[in-house]
């Protein structure tokens, strides 16, 4: 079954519809902690290639942008490459792809 098919109905106007899963299986997703402070919740995340830290993600919680730190050039580029297949439309295929693997984490 598709990542995209597995979140409710009610659930999905938080992500964009991929144009394709493609490549998509072996990567996960992991909120490792998250705060809420006066401004918004900041979070920490962990991107898995089969299993392996890929990329540590995080949001202050302030209204910017995600902050991602990868683990090699190689994981970036892959990761790059694969979000704008997965979100060729999006301005920001990355945080689109994190979202989708983010919200599909929750239903399995």
């Amino acid at each position: 079954m598709s990542i995209y098919k597995k979140i409710p109905n009610d659930i999905k106007y938080l992500v964009g519809k991929p144009a394709s899963e493609a490549g998509l299986k072996d990567y996960t997703f992991e909120l490792i902690s998250q705060t809420e402070h006066s401004g918004g919740i900041c979070w920490v995340g962990v991107l898995r290639y089969k299993g392996v830290k890929v990329a540590t993600v995080e949001n202050q919680g302030d209204g910017g942008a995600n902050r991602y730190v990868f683990g090699t050039p190689d994981a970036q580029k892959k990761i790059e490459q694969l979000a704008k297949r997965v979100y060729p439309k999006s301005y920001e295929p990355i945080d689109s792809l994190v979202g989708l693997l983010d919200i599909a984490s929750c239903y399995g």
